[in-house]
């Protein structure tokens, strides 16, 4: 080989080693969003430390409740995560008025009364001050499976946080 090629050659080793090395470490930082109930496709997540505060309007990551599936009809694996933005913490009001949610008086969403298959829906029902520990969370979409329907999620079971990229 010519020195030329051997230059070329090294480059572009050095240019595959680099690419092949951040696709491993961003493979599990990047999520894509299938699901139409959030605003953004994809996101990315950042592991959540213990103690840390997780603010409102943060999408947060979890592991999918049971009760998920048998809203929607279609059966989750035990390994799938759900990412919904929380909409209400512990130590703030959260009031429930005709399927209206509000968050210390501010109006986060309302709730349907049947599943896209028809079914009723069991609206979750609380009017007070948001237990420690405890988040309320949803999707921005009319049909996203969340805390009106599901009641509170646990905040020590958010594996990560999500930032939107688009």
């Amino acid at each position: 080989m010519k020195p030329d090629e051997i230059k070329r050659a090294m480059v572009a080793l050095s240019v595959l080693v680099t690419v092949t090395l951040l696709s491993h470490w961003a493979a599990g930082r990047i999520f894509y969003a299938v699901s139409p109930s959030l605003n953004h496709r994809l996101f990315w997540l950042t592991p959540v430390k213990t103690g840390q505060i997780i603010e409102v309007e943060t999408y947060v990551v979890f592991p999918t409740p049971k009760e998920y599936s048998q809203m929607a009809g279609v059966h989750f694996a035990a390994s799938t995560k759900a990412m919904k933005q929380v909409k209400c913490k512990g130590g703030q009001m959260l009031t429930v008025q005709g399927g209206k949610f509000f968050c210390d008086s501010i109006f986060i969403g309302e709730a349907k009364e049947r599943s896209l298959l028809g079914k009723p829906l069991r609206l979750f029902l609380f009017n007070g001050v948001v237990p420690g520990g405890k988040l309320f969370v949803m999707g921005a979409h009319k049909d996203s499976y969340d805390s009106r329907y599901m009641g509170f999620i646990d905040r020590s079971t958010v594996e990560t946080t999500g930032t939107p990229l688009m």
